[in-house]
């Protein structure tokens, strides 16, 4: 029991708190424009009422929350020189997303990324789809 706690202490929790947000502040952003686009743009504005109001509405936040957890796996491979991902560096960036989405959705209440059931698994599918070459690197501690 010690030795994963020891592993959770150890992990490069600044950094992946730094991965973290920039992948939130990308998404963001990216929503921001969206919803300016819809607002300003009236094509845009009806495409995206006829993907809400159809019935796999429900998927255009559960895409969003898997492509913030692939986002964040690709921002981990671009700061790879200081962090070699591993499966316990993908699980402590999933529980930095997490927190990073629920900021984002106590700060910025957009509909894209918000705090649910929903939007965690589509962040542990997005963290894990995308760093699937990862998950047999252990971590040497």
């Amino acid at each position: 029991m010690s030795d994963y706690w020891r592993r959770f202490q150890k992990q490069l929790w600044g950094l992946l708190a730094q991965i973290a947000a920039a992948a939130t502040v990308i998404a963001a952003i990216a929503e921001g424009l969206l919803i300016y686009a819809a607002v300003n743009i009236s094509a845009i504005a009806t495409v995206l009422e006829h993907i809400i109001s159809s019935p796999f509405g429900f998927l255009l936040p559960f895409g969003a929350s898997v492509a913030v957890g692939a986002l964040g796996v690709l921002l981990c491979e671009h700061w790879r020189p200081r962090l070699i991902p591993n499966v316990g560096n993908l699980w402590a960036l999933v529980l930095c997303l997490i927190v990073g989405a629920w900021l984002k959705s106590y700060l910025l209440p957009q509909n894209l990324l918000l705090l649910t059931s929903q939007s965690v698994v589509g962040l542990i599918i997005g963290v894990f789809w995308k760093g699937r070459p990862y998950w047999t690197l252990r971590a040497w501690y």
